[in-house]
């Protein structure tokens, strides 16, 4: 160690004499870089008016709408609560194991939409019946044209649930 400091120091006394310079000039150069953590993702503007009249128009203008890259194998609706009401989060995932749920972290950040659910229909139910619910209407949907001609009819799979939670998979 101390021989190679005292190397460094010859070799900037002579690049520094070479220079012609009597005076060895040593500056402290300092860069840093700051990262900031993003936090968890803001809740999705509750308070909005639906750009949708019901689930079933959320569900048809993804199917419509949604152009997935080959490597997505299976979609995955995030369940919120928030004090506005509760909301579902929809994701194009990059992985799919029966075995391990961890397939639902695997998101792709340009397949993904939210859609406020109607207080209406939603307020006031458990976090289960919520669940229990949706999962119903999407069932439900699961059954039309629309959904099998779609993304969702080639994907492996497609669930939803709350983060960490109960997990129900519609396919």
């Amino acid at each position: 160690m101390k021989s190679t400091f005292l190397f460094f120091l010859l070799s900037l006394s002579l690049v520094a004499c070479q220079n012609g310079k009597d005076k060895l000039v040593i500056r402290n150069v300092t860069d840093s870089v700051v990262e900031e953590d993003p936090g968890p993702p803001e809740p999705p503007f509750l308070g909005q008016a639906h750009r949708y009249a019901s689930l079933q128009d959320w569900l048809g203008y993804l199917c419509d709408s949604i152009k997935p890259t080959p490597e997505i194998v299976a979609y995955f609706f995030t369940l919120s609560v928030y004090p506005e009401g509760y909301s579902a989060l929809f994701t194009g995932n990059k992985a799919y194991n029966p075995v391990n749920r961890d397939w639902i972290f695997m998101v792709d950040d340009r397949v993904q939409d939210f859609y406020p659910l109607p207080k209406a229909s939603y307020n006031g139910l458990t976090r289960e019946a919520v669940l229990k619910k949706f999962a119903t209407e999407l069932t439900a949907f699961s059954t039309t044209e629309k959904f099998k001609q779609s993304f969702f009819g080639k994907a492996k799979a497609v669930g939803a649930g709350f983060d960490r939670e109960e997990m129900v998979l519609i396919k």
